[in-house]
């Protein structure tokens, strides 16, 4: 299967990708916006970029709970 054909069928890779960034923890993601303002994921198999800044960042920790390490 070539990679753009698995790209379209991978089903909510948005979902997956605001999923991973709590994962991280509020503090982390706070340091890697700090350091570059803003935080870039890249997926190499898709070859697409998701590009968050500050305000993208909170509404995404808004919507979850707190990540426990």
């Amino acid at each position: 299967m070539n990679n753009y054909l698995q790209c379209f069928l991978l089903e909510d890779l948005d979902i997956k990708v605001h999923s991973m960034l709590p994962s991280l923890g509020r503090k982390e993601v706070d340091n890697i916006l700090q350091e570059y303002g803003e935080v870039i994921i890249n997926d190499n198999i898709c070859n697409q970029s998701y590009h968050f800044d500050a305000l993208a960042i909170d509404a995404i920790f808004s919507k979850t709970s707190p990540t426990i390490h």
